[in-house]
């Protein structure tokens, strides 16, 4: 798992808990406020706070301000809160981006807007306008409070 403070991929971890653990910062070796702690994963607070980073609270689809997030796999199909499956668009599902691909499912689906569970979100381009957009979950983590 990633570490949320110095980014560190490789974090030892035993029993779900991050062991001790040590970062460089202007050149002095600190203990990571992580040590001791469960390792990051992505969940709803997290992913809406990363997401809403990499937008810039902008529609990424046509670029207006963005009202709500659209899961490319739904949750009830086993979509999960990650950045890789969470578009920031227009709209509240009735209006804006959001609604016109609700009420456009299969459009969507043909521009990677919508997935099938089957497939993995960080593969699938969204198409838009601009060309196609790549989301990942390799972007840094919303900075981690009450540690």
């Amino acid at each position: 798992m990633i570490c949320p403070v110095c980014l560190d991929p490789d974090v030892l971890m035993a029993d779900g808990v991050v062991i001790e653990h040590h970062y460089r910062w202007r050149g002095k070796l600190l203990p990571c406020p992580m040590s001791g702690h469960e390792p990051f994963t992505w969940n709803e607070r997290t992913t809406r706070a990363a997401v809403k980073g990499r937008s810039g609270g902008r529609c990424e689809y046509c670029g207006v301000k963005a009202d709500s997030m659209h899961h490319r796999i739904n949750v009830s199909q086993g979509g999960r809160w990650t950045p890789a499956n969470i578009l920031h668009l227009c709209g509240d599902g009735v209006l804006g981006c959001h609604g016109y691909f609700t009420q456009h499912p299969d459009h969507a689906k043909r521009i990677g807007v919508s997935l099938h569970p089957s497939q993995i979100p960080a593969d699938e381009p969204v198409l838009t306008g601009n060309g196609p957009l790549w989301l990942s979950d390799d972007i840094a983590p919303p900075w981690p409070t009450g540690l």
